[in-house]
């Protein structure tokens, strides 16, 4: 059924819609047998699109119906669109303005459904990569800021031990002096 949808597509992007056609109906033949529903509903899409290109509406709006019909059961809003915006076309060209301007709003509304869910989506997406990447910066603040602080701790105690060594060499400085005196006053009493 893909292959053969595939070869459709083809044919339609070549604008034989003719050949084209003949394959989007083998492909459908196989999609009901299968019973998928997705590929039902694109199939019948295409097909109505074909018919449009052909200027043959009645049969447009017959698989644009049944396309819309059963993305309406499965609410499928993308295909949704997809089919008001095949019909609205169809009236058109038919003109018979006042279905076709029914199918632009069903399908105007159908899209701003899709694009504000779409945005929503992105914006929750971006929100979450924004709180992900903020909470990654502040762990990364905090950790440069507990080294800071590491190195401030160890500079004190550097200072520290740099303190107590000079006023330890200090002590020892004034306890030799004084020995020395000692010794050299003790010398000369008895000398």
């Amino acid at each position: 059924s893909a292959a053969l949808h595939n070869i459709g597509l083809t044919y339609f992007g070549q604008k034989q819609y003719k050949e084209a056609l003949r394959y989007f109906h083998q492909s459908l033949t196989i999609d009901e047998e299968l019973g998928d529903i997705p590929s039902i509903i694109i199939t019948c899409e295409n097909i109505a699109d074909i018919y449009i290109g052909l200027e043959m509406y009645h049969a447009a709006i017959k698989y644009a119906k049944q396309s819309l019909e059963m993305a309406l059961a499965f609410n499928l809003k993308t295909d949704i669109m997809n089919a008001y915006g095949l019909l609205h076309r169809i009236e058109e060209q038919n003109k018979n303005y006042k279905d076709a301007l029914e199918y632009h709003e069903k399908f105007k509304q159908y899209s701003d459904s899709i694009y504000n869910a779409e945005v929503n989506t992105k914006i929750d997406v971006l929100e979450e990569q924004y709180l992900k990447e903020r909470s990654e910066k502040q762990s990364i603040l905090e950790s440069k800021e507990d080294e800071i602080n590491l190195i401030r701790v160890q500079e004190k105690e550097h200072a520290v031990t740099q303190y107590i060594f000079i006023i330890g060499l200090v002590l020892i400085i004034f306890v030799a002096l004084v020995y020395i005196i000692f010794f050299l006053m003790r010398r000369t009493k008895y000398s």
